[in-house]
């Protein structure tokens, strides 16, 4: 792997970290342990893993200098990558609950990544009730989006229990990409650069249209889309520390689908419909309830399906969580008009 540049996207995750505000993601992952699985079972899942040496990027990919606030940063392999370092074996008290879950997560997460080493942690967590383990990896956000680190990760999951022979997640190379078709003639290269040229200020007169929009709804009192900086004060604004809190709920994803079908909304709207609910609720308990709508920040992905490229493809919209409204049909109702809009801005 040769030296490659961080574009301006991945950059900036680390221009804007900080000590109170690290910028990794992290995804939990709950299994079953097989049936008869034995006491040793995470001592040989260990041992299995030792033996995958191998180490494919983004996993191998560490950064050339661990100044975070250099103009220019680059990704370079690590040749020597420490595998006790990177994944780790944890325990809960048995029988390990939901709650007691979410504090060792929440110790895990509140603590920065080492920029010396590639950005990224795997921890296996036992001692889960019900005879479940847990998996939880963080990887640092200039490293990988959201999107693209589940697909990747599902790349590695076997189809059925039989299918044991897999290599571990570091292990497994990126999918090829098609070779992109060369251009015939130096006249076909400049037309393309033009034709480039032409859409990209085709599109200007777009984005003055989507700015206006944006400042029509700003000043609206009923337009659905939320806007940057119109949340209200409430309990909830306040400068952040480093330390985080981690919870986990279980709902019936039968329901929520049954949910989300009846009220004609996405599943999305139906779990923001749940956050909404929860911050209400303590809001109002607390006395503190705001007249205006708190907003949410939600990020959304904008990779093609087919695009198996790491960094980031994202944007974020937007939207109302309607925590003015009591009523918890019409409370959904408008977060999904909210959301819709938001969407549609964003298309635009």
């Amino acid at each position: 792997m040769t030296n490659k540049a961080l574009n301006p996207m991945d950059a900036s995750w680390l221009y804007v970290e900080s000590k109170d505000t690290p910028m990794h993601v992290g995804g939990l992952m709950i299994f079953e342990l097989p049936k008869g699985a034995p006491l040793s079972y995470f001592q040989d899942l260990f041992k299995d893993s030792r033996e995958h040496q191998r180490f494919y990027p983004p996993w191998n990919r560490k950064l050339r200098s661990s100044r975070l606030k250099n103009l220019r940063h680059e990704w370079v392999e690590e040749k020597e990558v420490d595998l006790d370092y990177h994944v780790r074996l944890s325990a809960l008290p048995w029988p390990g609950g939901e709650r007691e879950l979410g504090i060792l997560i929440a110790r895990l997460h509140s603590r920065p990544l080492n920029f010396r080493r590639p950005p990224w942690e795997c921890h296996v967590i036992q001692g889960l009730e019900h005879n479940r383990f847990a998996l939880y990896i963080k990887i640092h956000h200039a490293l990988i989006d959201g999107v693209s680190g589940m697909r990747m990760l599902a790349r590695t999951l076997a189809k059925t229990p039989e299918d044991n022979e897999l290599p571990a997640f570091w292990s497994v190379p990126p999918e090829p990409r098609p070779p992109t078709p060369p251009l015939a003639a130096a006249a076909d290269a400049v037309g393309g650069i033009i034709g480039g040229l032409k859409q990209k200020f085709s599109s200007v007169p777009e984005l003055g249209r989507a700015l206006r929009e944006l400042g029509r709804a700003a000043r609206s009192k009923t337009d659905p889309m939320g806007v940057p900086f119109k949340a209200p004060k409430s309990l909830l604004n306040g400068r952040i520390s480093g330390q985080r809190r981690f919870a986990t709920q279980l709902y019936s994803m039968e329901r929520v689908k049954k949910l989300a079908k009846a009220a004609d909304s996405s599943l999305n709207d139906v779990v923001l419909a749940l956050c909404s609910a929860a911050l209400r609720r303590f809001l109002e308990e607390a006395g503190e309830l705001p007249a205006q709508p708190l907003t949410a920040g939600i990020p959304v992905s904008v990779r093609p399906a087919d695009d198996q490229e790491q960094g980031n493809a994202i944007s974020f919209i937007i939207a109302s969580l309607a925590t003015d409204i009591a009523d918890p049909i019409e409370r959904l109702h408008a977060i999904r008009a909210s959301t819709r809009r938001a969407k549609a801005h964003l298309q635009s």
